[in-house]
């Protein structure tokens, strides 16, 4: 496409007329703004992983099937798909939950996520329970069933005023 100037014709985008006599000519073009809703590195990853106890016990008819997570297996592969990242910068990652003795709850987590983590990553298993309402095994405060609804889940991340910007379930 073509642009017209004084004088003639020149190509769009491409250089405009020369300043008018006593002005600078324009400054060299800036580099673009970061677009909206994206953070500068390192990106801040929160790994949480929910291997409930009561996964594959009986005594509970909708997570007795669910087999416990492979905990270790599961950190190691995370850490090395990461590992470049993290040592050129571009990535910082904190790994919570997977210890019986420290479960982790959604308050545990919901606090913890107030650290400023820009993505959560969620290794654990989910279900639809008796009311065919979709669930996240995940331990709860006082030995409650270890089960929170996606509706309770949801609602306690969006509350959160942090920098969190996405949400993996794995």
């Amino acid at each position: 496409a073509l642009r017209r100037r004084a004088g003639g014709l020149r190509p769009a985008g491409g250089p405009g007329p020369p300043p008018p006599p006593g002005r600078a000519p324009p400054s060299a073009p800036r580099a673009p703004a970061r677009p909206r809703g994206m953070v500068a590195p390192p990106l801040r990853v929160l790994v949480a992983i929910s291997s409930p106890e009561a996964l594959g016990k009986d005594g509970n008819r909708f997570l007795k099937e669910l087999q416990p997570l492979e905990v270790e297996r599961e950190v190691a592969a995370f850490e090395e798909d990461l590992e470049r990242l993290r040592k050129s910068g571009l990535v910082e990652y904190e790994v919570v939950g997977g210890d019986p003795d420290e479960p982790l709850t959604l308050e545990a987590l919901t606090g913890k996520l107030q650290e400023g983590f820009h993505v959560l990553h969620f290794l654990g298993h989910g279900l639809f329970d008796g009311r065919q309402r979709y669930c996240l095994a995940l331990e709860r405060e006082g030995g409650e069933r270890p089960m929170v609804t996606g509706e309770d889940f949801s609602e306690a991340l969006l509350s959160l005023r942090t920098e969190l910007r996405l949400v993996v379930l794995a």
